[in-house]
């Protein structure tokens, strides 16, 4: 539909998104690259052994809980990095028809995980530009994936593990911070009050720019 309406500029609004799973991220990412480019340079453990806290952990797969090690590869730092033959990272293969326009990403504080993922990844492509706010999250990688949970034996709550360190392919990004964007356009108790959403006056500001 944007190629036969001859549209060359697309604003994506990912503010209100936090992240989850990997599927959605992969799928849009495909959309607007020309060759296969992989979003993850590694999936790291920190440790294989988890015999001591089997009576109190459960995870939706038990193989994860004791995963077999010739699926792993142990680092100089001490993780263990998963053999691609196993299901490591994989290159994202571009989808057609692939948009090439100009991609205005809004960003805000409430991104992290699997969407500060991917705005790190488009904020690498040429065509793109970020607006909004500094991201939460870290872009360059999060520990998630598989969860674990554990039952504390005393209180009987249960606390989320995650599991897997994901490591990002993006390069120039500080490690632990979020995205800042090209643009910022924060919102503040003057725009609340007013009832005007920054980031997206911007954004529709260089649609008109356009024409």
């Amino acid at each position: 539909t944007l190629r036969s309406e001859g549209r060359d500029q697309l604003i994506i609004d990912l503010r209100e998104n936090g992240g989850g799973s990997n599927e959605p991220p992969v799928a849009l990412f495909s959309y607007f690259i020309d060759k296969p480019q992989r979003m993850k340079k590694a999936e790291l453990f920190k440790t294989l052994n988890h015999d001591a806290y089997t009576h109190v952990i459960s995870t939706w797969d038990k193989r994860a809980i004791n995963p077999p090690r010739i699926a792993f590869s142990k680092q100089d730092d001490g993780y263990y990095r998963l053999r691609g033959m196993f299901g490591g990272p994989k290159a994202v293969k571009p989808s057609k028809p692939r948009f090439d326009g100009e991609l205005i990403l809004l960003t805000s504080r409430n991104n992290s995980s699997g969407s500060a993922h991917l705005l790190g990844q488009l904020a690498a492509l040429e065509n793109a530009v970020l607006v909004g706010e500094q991201t939460g999250g870290n872009p360059r990688g999060a520990t998630a994936g598989s969860i674990f949970f554990l039952k504390l034996p005393a209180s009987g709550f249960t606390v989320r593990l995650p599991v897997i360190r994901s490591v990002m392919n993006v390069q120039g990004l500080a490690d632990g911070e979020g995205l800042i964007p090209d643009i910022m356009a924060p919102v503040t108790v003057q725009s609340l009050r007013e009832g005007r959403d920054p980031a997206m006056d911007v954004a529709l500001a260089r649609l008109s720019d356009a024409d």
